[in-house]
C-alpha cells in the first residue's frame, strides 16, 4: 500500500512539472518573438590562433578554432565568445588571398538588467575579403540560433554578421569589430 502511494505522489509530481514546462516554453516563446530583429555592435579580441588541419569538408587547409572575445552593446549586450574555422587561401576560391569561413560556434551570455540568459549557436558560412589596407579585412558570416537560457530560452532563427577584421602587423591579437543582426523565428 505505502509503496503504491509512492508511485502515485510521483505520477502527480510528474504531470504537475509537465504542465509547469509546457506554460513555461509558452512563455519563452513569446519572449524569443518580442527580441525580433535584435541589433548589437561587436568588438571582439582574438584569444586563440587554432588549430591547422585538413578539413575533408571543404577539402582545404583549414584553421580550426580561431577564437574572438568581446563585449557587445546595443540590443543584447553581453560577451560575445566565437570560434571560427577558417579556410586557408588557394587559388580557386575567387578573390586573391580571400578566406572562407567554413563553421564554427558562437555564444552571447546577455547582461542586460531587463533580461538574463544567454543565445548559441554554429557559425554556418563566410568571408573574409582583403581590403585596399593590408591589415584590414571585410568579414560576412552567416549565423544560425539553436537555442537560449533562462529568459532567451527556446530562441531560434538565424544571425548575419558584417564588419572588419583588422590583423596586427607584429603579430599581435587581431580585432572584430562590426554589426550582428538577430533574426528570431
Amino acid at each position: 500500500m505505502r509503496r503504491s502511494k509512492c508511485f502515485w505522489l510521483a505520477g502527480v509530481c510528474l504531470l504537475l512539472v509537465g504542465l509547469g514546462a509546457n506554460v513555461n516554453e509558452a512563455e519563452s516563446s513569446q519572449r524569443v518573438a518580442g527580441l525580433g530583429g535584435s541589433r548589437v555592435t561587436v568588438n571582439a579580441r582574438q584569444v586563440s590562433e587554432g588549430q591547422l588541419g585538413f578539413d575533408f569538408g571543404s577539402k582545404s587547409e583549414t584553421n580550426f578554432g580561431v577564437g574572438f572575445l568581446g563585449p557587445t552593446f546595443g540590443d543584447l549586450p553581453g560577451s560575445l565568445t566565437m570560434s571560427l574555422n577558417i579556410a586557408l587561401p588557394s587559388e580557386t576560391n575567387g578573390t586573391e588571398g580571400s578566406m572562407s569561413i567554413t563553421g564554427g560556434f558562437w555564444t552571447l551570455p546577455i547582461s542586460a538588467t531587463a533580461s538574463s540568459g544567454s543565445l548559441y549557436g554554429a557559425i554556418v558560412q563566410g568571408d573574409i575579403t582583403p581590403t585596399q589596407n593590408p591589415d584590414k579585412s571585410q568579414v560576412s558570416m552567416v549565423l544560425t540560433i539553436a537555442g537560449g537560457t533562462l529568459d532567451h530560452e527556446g530562441a531560434v532563427g538565424r544571425a548575419v554578421f558584417a564588419g572588419t577584421l583588422t590583423t596586427d602587423p607584429r603579430g599581435g591579437a587581431g580585432e572584430l569589430e562590426g554589426t550582428l543582426i538577430f533574426d528570431f523565428d
